[in-house]
């Protein structure tokens, strides 16, 4: 909430901090008390083998503290490569959130392949880190196997090589003494000292985020009540600024106080914003000073809405006064929407506003600041988004009526405004040029009747309620009759994890031959182990046999042995130390080569699932159609792309391999038990039947819990985005504290099944431990009352291996438990692999290269549904190649839509047809990269100016500076390598408009789409792209949605939409002969001298246009 914008910290990164590194701590801190514990059980540990086999304990002893600096090594290499594996992520996260937020433009581009490509990229290295992090943490896992039996190997062969004759006791004391030093000094100290490297870099990346620069408020603040004048007073003297040291601001001098409206014009990039901006903290001095008298609200020019409804919106945790509330609904012309909603003011409105028209948006966000009921109100360009009839009653009964007795700023590019303002301030490259009232500029020689012919005339801006987000229009046509519809809720999956996904997990390393090598690798392993152990029962035997010198025939109990071995495991044939020691030795190297190769294959097997199936997941979202984006929140798709994507990668794998790995050796701890005493098989059998059940209660409480915990992650995610998207407005709101607040709510929401997740898991392992103590308890006692001939070896041998399980069963059922637990992370991602996608991006029709090469366009019955509701309905009508047609009508017309059916971003119905071929038939990818859109709500990726106009590397340097050139940006940004924040922050936003307009120039397409491109520009730079349409597109076939009016007037046609039909169709001028048609009513609503102006704009481009041509007839209306 105080991090400054200049940090350039982004969402992505943020989320990785929250989903990753945070987790860091929930599962690295357990072993961290093992750092000093281990080292003290260590020592004890060493004087009881000393006790017992003397100096020959320092064979592995010995051993132990050799491998203590890999331990060190260990650690090092796990923060060093943690680290790797987060800045990765962390670069993979922002690129994927700003894919997800500007999906729309992506999709309408063509350009899914070209981020595809960079997410691969990156995810490629990202997967580097984590083989090398995978290989490490293999090879500490098999240490840990290999050292159990090393290192009493090692004190073994000393022992004997010292001269001394082995017995059953001191070699499973060895053993079993040597089991808990590797377990303490090798397992827990290893994984101690690993995950206190993770934590370490996790804490030096939090630590690094918190350390970041913060805001640095210099605007002196008074409250009217602690002052002498009662009034609102804005004073800055000489005041400088400048974003990412690039000078926005210089020596602004202003003194603004008391009840005025002071309007503040210029063009784009002038530092209009950047002066709201100042006044709000948001934007630091480098020089002068700033005083605020007063409370503050503010309005800002790109809207914010969150994920609530219309009302919280509004409220945005004010308390609710009813009468106010209405006051305001009504001032912001927002009473006729309210009813269009569903369920009114208590509708939902979906991320960032998604199910609301740009007009409502801005409104909604307009009513916001007005409810905060402030001494000083700052609204940045709020009538961009309406039309000339909300526009001006917004203009009259808002700002001049409702907010009169409050000092208002007013950021705007509606010149027929002007004369009502009581100061005007001119801003141009940053400096004020001049201000003033209306009547003293003028005295001072400020042409405004040239600025608004440069764009506007008097009461002409006709900017349309129109969707800002293309293929979404106004909540009537995309909410069905429920609050929240189906699809909006995450779906919970139920019951036990299916052996379908154990399958299909096994199966997405897209290897049956690397799956089959990874399953024999643990069988062979486990074989080796055991029969090391059976080893050495065997040599013990034999020797206290050959030092008895019996020679009577085994017990009963050992004759099973007997009569189905070979002569070499015989233990009345004694073959001598050397034999039995120089075999012993041959298993244990068997050992150490099994368990290594068994945990890198498994390792990398691993691997591979994790890189396939998160290009499955990214291939299945960049495939979904724009509904499945409209449905889910960016923070849900984000969640699966990170604390999911993150648990598959790195905690999935370590689980399941201990769980297969301790669940083999609790059988073969089972089988030497049954085996030395079949009897043992009843209490076994209870025993393991007990530990199922428990299992099964376990892991149906905690799986679920995992999943409502995975769930309840999104929402946090969500909130974290919207809050920073929404940062500005929350902190010029003052509501820092509530945004706060909520995230806790959402975190501890979140928290509470964490915890009970964690405390099942504990409880869960005392139970495990409880019943495997019970279970040796019944072992020991079996062999001391009720068999009496059994060898010292055998009962040495079950003795040890049933203590083993104290640990490894309750390890075995806790990671079996885990890795269900983590497979919720799979079926999550697995869900997004199977997607419904949109059509083909290619198909058997490939068009030529140069189609279109005319830009005819045709629609032949064209119907498009959102859901079961048409919003276009019969569309018939024919563009002409290189035609200019513009589309005007009310909101919820069906404007945007028509776009949606040309770029299919929904499936229309009926036929388009576009230079003879019908879009339909043809691959998206070969529809959308051959015609060129212009959106509305400009959309930048964060990299460089060149990486945004031609991601592909299809252009020279030459052409990219003529199309800078063409829109005038060549100043502003200075070389192509320039720096483009996050969203183009770093740009204003009609700066961001002009670019997107170089990069139509450069693609060179026959078919050209505005969607109110021209919103958020001021007249100049309106004329400016008006200008760069007649002279480059001028070959083009050109579709505009009416902003203006004035932007149609001199289109050859123009589409008058309501309802979804075609109300008009014909030239401009045609329309406007008849007085009762729609296009007169609008242009009605711009004023008498506006319809004049525009009246005559239409003329003289009919004229125009029929000097070249015989006029066509007057009556080419057609309504469908």
């Amino acid at each position: 909430m105080t991090l400054n914008y200049s940090s350039g910290k982004d969402v992505g990164h943020l989320m990785n901090l929250m989903s990753n590194d945070c987790t860091r701590f929930d599962y690295g801190l357990i072993f961290i008390p093992y750092l000093v514990i281990a080292p003290l059980q260590t020592l004890v540990y060493i004087y009881f083998l000393y006790d017992e086999i003397g100096l020959a304990m320092l064979g592995g002893i010995g051993f132990v503290f050799l491998i203590m600096p890999l331990q060190v090594v260990n650690g090092h290499l796990t923060a060093r490569f943690r680290d790797k594996i987060a800045s990765q992520t962390d670069e993979r996260s922002r690129i994927m959130n700003e894919i997800v937020m500007a999906i729309r433009v992506i999709k309408m581009m063509g350009w899914e392949l070209t981020f595809a490509n960079i997410i691969d990229r990156i995810r490629r290295q990202e997967v580097q880190a984590l083989g090398k992090r995978g290989y490490l943490r293999a090879f500490f896992l098999s240490m840990y196997t290999f050292c159990n039996k090393l290192t009493p190997y090692l004190s073994i062969m000393m022992y004997v090589v010292l001269g001394n004759r082995i017995s059953a006791d001191k070699a499973f004391f060895t053993v079993a003494v040597f089991q808990n030093i590797i377990e303490s000094m090798v397992f827990y100290f290893s994984s101690a000292v690993g995950s206190g490297g993770e934590v370490w870099t996790s804490i030096n990346r939090l630590q690094k985020f918190l350390l970041l620069e913060d805001r640095n408020p210099q605007t002196l603040r008074k409250h009217i009540e602690d002052c002498n004048r009662n009034t609102a007073k804005v004073c800055l003297e000489n005041a400088t600024a400048s974003w990412a040291d690039m000078p926005t601001l210089r020596n602004i001098n202003l003194d603004l106080r008391g009840d005025r409206l002071v309007m503040v014009i210029g063009p784009v990039g002038c530092g209009k914003t950047s002066l709201l901006h100042t006044l709000i903290d948001e934007l630091e001095l480098s020089s002068g000073r700033c005083e605020v008298t007063g409370e503050i609200t503010y309005a800002g020019q790109e809207a914010w809405l969150f994920a609530g409804t219309v009302r919280e919106n509004i409220l945005f945790n004010s308390e609710f006064d009813k009468q106010r509330y209405h006051e305001i609904i009504h001032v912001c012309c927002l009473q006729e929407d309210m009813d269009q909603l569903p369920n009114g003011d208590m509708s939902l409105v979906g991320e960032r506003g998604v199910s609301l028209s740009g007009g409502q948006r801005a409104r909604i966000n307009l009513a916001r600041a007005l409810y905060r009921n402030t001494d000083v109100v700052l609204m940045d360009d709020p009538l961009s988004a309406v039309d000339a009839r909300v526009s001006s009653h917004i203009f009259d009964k808002c700002i001049k009526r409702y907010l009169k007795g409050k000092l208002r700023i007013l950021v705007t590019h509606q010149l027929q405004y002007l004369p009502q303002a009581d100061h005007i301030v001119i801003l141009s490259s940053g400096q004020v040029v001049a201000q003033g009232s209306y009547k003293e500029l003028l005295e001072q020689g400020i042409d405004f009747v040239s600025l608004m012919e440069g764009g506007e005339n008097a009461n002409e801006v006709a900017r349309r309620t129109s969707v800002g987000k293309i293929d979404i229009e106004v909540v009537v046509e995309r909410f069905n009759e429920n609050d929240i519809p189906e699809d909006n809720i995450e779906k919970i999956i139920e019951g036990s994890v299916s052996s379908k996904t154990y399958w299909t997990y096994c199966r997405s390393g897209d290897s049956i031959l690397g799956f089959l090598f990874v399953t024999c690798s643990f069988f062979v392993a486990q074989i080796i182990v055991t029969a090391n152990d059976y080893w050495l029962s065997h040599w013990t035997t034999a020797e206290e046999n050959y030092i008895t010198n019996s020679s009577s025939p085994m017990t009963t109990e050992f004759s099973y042995f007997k009569s189905t071995s070979v002569a070499l495991l015989d233990p009345y044939n004694y073959r001598g130390e050397e034999q039995y020691l120089t075999i012993y030795s041959a298993i244990i190297l068997a050992v150490i080569i099994s368990t290594l190769l068994r945990a890198i294959v498994f390792f990398w097997y691993s691997l591979q699932i994790g890189i396939n199936l998160h290009n499955k997941m990214f291939q299945s979202v960049v495939r979904a159609p724009i509904k499945f984006f409209d449905d889910n929140p960016s923070g849900r798709i984000m969640n699966r792309f990170t604390k999911d994507v993150g648990s598959i990668d790195e905690l999935l794998p370590p689980a399941l391999y201990d769980a297969v790995e301790y669940m083999l050796q609790t059988f073969g701890v089972v089988v030497v038990v049954v085996m030395s005493n079949y009897y043992l098989s009843i209490p076994a059998a209870v025993i393991f039947t007990t530990l199922w059940a428990l299992r099964s209660v376990y892991v149906k409480t905690s799986r679920d819990v995992k999943r409502l915990e995975s769930v309840a992650k999104s929402p946090v995610f969500t909130h974290l985005a919207a809050t920073m998207q929404g940062l500005t407005t929350i902190r010029a709101l003052q509501s820092q504290d509530c945004s706060i607040k909520a995230f806790d709510e959402y975190q501890d929401i979140h928290s509470s099944p964490w915890f009970v997740f964690i405390a099942t898991t504990r409880g869960f392992a005392i139970w495990i431990e409880t019943l495997s103590v019970t279970f040796l308890t019944v072992i020991t006692f079996t062999f001391l009352l009720f068999v009496e001939e059994t060898s010292a070896g055998v009962v040495g041998l079950v003795i040890v291996s049933t203590l083993t399980l104290t640990t490894n069963l309750q390890w075995a059922m806790r990671q079996t438990a885990e890795t269900e637990n983590f497979m919720t992370s799979f079926e999550r991602a697995i869900e997004y692999t199977e997607l419904e996608p949109e059509a083909p991006w290619e198909t058997a029709l490939k068009p030529t290269k140069d189609w279109p090469s005319e830009g005819g366009i045709s629609f032949n019955n064209v119907y498009l549904a959102y859901g079961d509701k048409d919003v276009l309905k019969n569309l018939n009508f024919e563009i002409l190649p290189k035609e200019k047609i513009g589309i005007v009508g009310r909101t919820g017309a069906g404007k945007s839509s028509m776009i949606a059916a040309l770029f299919r971003t929904a499936e229309p119905r009926g036929s388009i047809i576009i230079d003879g071929i019908r879009i339909n038939d043809v691959g998206l990818h070969d529809l959308r990269k051959n015609i060129s859109i212009i959106p509305q709500d400009p959309v930048l990726f964060s990299g460089t100016i060149r990486y945004n106009l031609d991601p592909f590397d299809q252009f020279n340097e030459t052409d990219i500076w003529d199309a800078i050139k063409e829109v005038q940006l060549h100043d502003a940004v200075g070389h192509l390598d320039a720096r483009v924040d996050d969203g183009g922050s770093n740009f204003s936003i009609g700066q961001r408009q002009l670019i997107c307009l170089a990069r139509a120039i450069l693609r060179k397409n026959r078919i050209i789409v505005m969607d109110e491109a021209t919103a958020n520009v001021d007249p100049r730079t309106d004329g400016l792209i008006q200008s760069t349409i007649r002279n480059k597109f001028s070959q083009c076939t050109i579709i505009i949605i009416a902003h203006r009016l004035h932007s149609v007037m001199n289109s050859d046609k123009l589409i008058v939409l309501d309802n979804g039909l075609i109300q008009e169709y014909d030239h401009p001028h045609i329309l406007l002969q008849r007085p009762t048609s729609e296009l007169s009513k609008l242009v009605e609503h711009t004023g008498t001298s506006g319809s004049a102006h525009l009246r005559i704009l239409a003329k003289r481009h009919y004229e125009a246009l029929h000097q070249q041509k015989s006029p066509e007839s007057p009556n080419g209306v057609i309504c469908t």
